[in-house]
Formats: structure tokens, C-alpha cells, sequence
């Protein structure tokens, strides 16, 4: 009787190998997309394998037929999966203390290279930290269906690792009332404040001393701005 096996390598390869019981020795095979692979003796007896690349991912059905004299005596039929394999990852920045999260799309595993010696996997990375403010290149490796890499995603992120203790106790800007209804007045430096939530996005940002957050959502944000030597000064505040 016909039977095949067979092994996905990484995005889109396929080998299949004959594993049939005996029979007249000569095999065909439909690889479900339209392409097969006839007239050729596909013997059982050595357990001859060949290969087929898919052009795109789904699942097919593959189907080896034992023939003779151009007649199908038998056939046996499986469905195989070519899964989608693209690296795709978005991020958010904390804003402080060089955390950020991760998140894989496109595959069904994922390895991480942070760029900063370490490494992760899984689709979601939490509170990833970095060791300081720096551009780091943070790659994305998606794992396919054969356990090997089949595709890489690399981008060169800054992160800004905002107000840690070191920050603070050098901090050159004082930022009142806190908490605050809304209004907030700047005092020690001059230039262009930003101001982040907890999750490292921007909120608002002026070339004043006075700023309005009034219509921000109540918690907590964190004012920043850079004095002439490119450093960060930062001061937490609490919106009412």
C-alpha cells in the first residue's frame, strides 16, 4: 500500500519520503498546489524522498498513488500545513528605568537577541531591561514549522532609560503644584519640557514653563527636559 512521510524545513521546503508497503514500484505524487511529480518510479524499496517547495503558506493535500501502466491501482492522501513565517515585532518604551515590551506577530515561535547580551522567546516580552540609555539592535528570529529559523527582523532601537535614582538626584527642575489639577509651573531650567505617561508615551509637549495637562487622564507622568550637555532632567508628577 502507498504511505509517505514527510518534514517541513524551514518557511516553505517539504521532503517527503516514500514509506510504502510493496506494490507494482511505481509512484506519482500530487503535492496539492497544482505541481506533482509524475512518472517516476518513486520505489518503495529504498525509500527514495524528494523535495517540494510551496510558494505560499496553507494547508495542502498530498496524495501518492501507486500505478501501473498508467492506471492508479491505490493511493494514499495526508494534509500538511505550511505555516506563515514572517518576523514581525512591535514595542513600547516605559520611559523609565529601560524597560520596554515586545510583541512577535506572524509565526508561531519566536527567538529574541535584545542586542544587550541577553536573549528571550515567546510572542510577548514584558519589562524587558536594558542596562542603560543606548541604541541597541534588537533582533527577531521566527522559528518554523521544522524548528529551524525562517525569517529575521532587526531594528535599531533607542532607549531612553529616563528616570532612574541617579536622575533624580541630579535633577535640576522642580515642577509645581504636585499633584497637580492641571496646570504645572516649571522652575530651574528653560527650553522644551515633554511630558510622558507611566507607559513612555508623549503626552504633551511646549517651549514654556507653564503646561497644561488638565485634560490628561488622572495618575502618574513624568516631566522632562535636556540641559545644554544633552542630559535628562526629570520630575514625577501627580495629576489629580
Amino acid at each position: 500500500m502507498p504511505s509517505f512521510s514527510y518534514v517541513v524545513y524551514g518557511q516553505d521546503s517539504v521532503v517527503f519520503t516514500n514509506t510504502s508497503s510493496e506494490g507494482n514500484g511505481w509512484y506519482s505524487i500530487s503535492f496539492g498546489d497544482g505541481n506533482s511529480f509524475p512518472g517516476t518510479p518513486f520505489s518503495y524499496w529504498t525509500s527514495n524522498s524528494i523535495s517540494h517547495v510551496y510558494d505560499t503558506p496553507g494547508t495542502y493535500n498530498v496524495c501518492l498513488y501507486d500505478t501501473f501502466m498508467n492506471c492508479t491501482q491505490s493511493f494514499f492522501c495526508d494534509s500538511i500545513t505550511i505555516p506563515n513565517c514572517q518576523a514581525n515585532f512591535t514595542y513600547w518604551m516605559s520611559g523609565v528605568w529601560c524597560l520596554a515590551d515586545f510583541t512577535a506577530t506572524g509565526a508561531t515561535s519566536y527567538n529574541w537577541d535584545f542586542g544587550d547580551c541577553t536573549q528571550g522567546s515567546g510572542s510577548q516580552i514584558n519589562s524587558h531591561q536594558f542596562p542603560s540609555t543606548a541604541t541597541f539592535n534588537v533582533c527577531l528570529y521566527a522559528i518554523g514549522a521544522g524548528g529551524d529559523t525562517c525569517d529575521i527582523s532587526c531594528e535599531q532601537i533607542f532607549v531612553d532609560c529616563g528616570t532612574d535614582l541617579t536622575e533624580y538626584s541630579q535633577n535640576k527642575i522642580q515642577v509645581y503644584p504636585n499633584p497637580t489639577k492641571g496646570i504645572l509651573t516649571i522652575e530651574g531650567m528653560e527650553g522644551i519640557a515633554k511630558v510622558y505617561d507611566i507607559y513612555g508615551r508623549l503626552v504633551l509637549a511646549a517651549k514654556t514653563n507653564s503646561l497644561d495637562i488638565s485634560q490628561a487622564a488622572p495618575g502618574i507622568y513624568f516631566v522632562r527636559m535636556l540641559d545644554e550637555k544633552g542630559k535628562i532632567h526629570t520630575a514625577k508628577v501627580f495629576k489629580e
